[in-house]
């Protein structure tokens, strides 16, 4: 049996669009939302961030801050502090960077 791949129903107005894993840059917290970043669009889903890391859990995404998971897939550059994903740098935690650092040293 082949296995179906993993789509993240998202609604856009009156529509829902199915994103895969490998589309997703990066996913941060705002308010009762998580606005997810593609290449080319943001969508916003009410879901915490714990449930999309959750759903997440066996494909190639870390939570480098309480407010942000990242696709490693689409890292450009790892500074000390900061992470540039697609376009956007974002900020790791100083509690996240070692585990972050063995993750992605295990892929």
């Amino acid at each position: 049996t082949s296995k179906i791949p993993l789509k993240l129903p998202v609604r856009q107005g009156n529509k829902t669009v199915l994103l895969t894993p490998d589309e997703i840059s990066y996913i941060c917290a705002s308010g009762y939302y998580a606005e997810i970043y593609t290449e080319n669009s943001k969508y916003l889903l009410r879901e915490s961030l714990n449930n999309l890391e959750e759903f997440f859990k066996n494909h190639a995404f870390f939570r480098i801050h309480r407010s942000t998971i990242i696709n490693v897939n689409h890292i450009n550059r790892i500074d000390k502090e900061l992470v540039e994903v697609g376009l956007e740098t974002v900020r790791i935690a100083p509690s996240k960077r070692e585990p972050f650092l063995e993750f992605i040293n295990s892929l």
